[in-house]
């Protein structure tokens, strides 16, 4: 069974933290304690911060080493070039689609598809996350 423990100096062996974890808290812990969390994870659990880290990749070490992610938007930053990028998806095949994340939910929740148009509707120009061809 588990015991809840208040204390953080108590005798623990999983700390199962909700929301970011304070770097301080790690360097105290003991050989057999755990955490269900890492600091900064959220440059790769948040679908924004995961693609501005791959976009930075691409431009230090050159887009031919990291081709392999389908093209990608941040939204609503990136919403002109999305919006081109999606006219001229319409030129070359009238079925293009594309898959809109939100910047941090999880499970699905958020998610929706979106069918190349000559203009983005509201509810996709006011999105915070991410536009990838799917």
């Amino acid at each position: 069974g588990f015991n809840r423990e208040e204390r953080a100096d108590g005798e623990w062996s999983l700390f199962w933290c909700a929301g970011q974890v304070d770097p301080s808290d790690l360097r105290h812990l003991k050989w057999y304690q755990k955490v269900n969390k890492f600091p900064k994870a959220s440059a790769l659990t948040l679908k924004s911060n995961l693609w501005a880290n791959f976009a930075r990749m691409q431009r230090i070490h050159g887009a031919a080493k990291y081709d392999y992610m389908p093209a990608t938007f941040l939204l609503p930053n990136q919403c002109e070039t999305f919006e081109q990028t999606m006219q001229d998806d319409m030129r070359a095949t009238w079925d293009s689609i594309w898959i809109i994340k939100p910047a941090a939910a999880y499970c699905g929740k958020g998610i929706f598809l979106h069918r190349s148009s000559d203009e983005l509707p509201d509810h996709v120009r006011q999105h915070r996350g991410v536009a990838c061809r799917y």
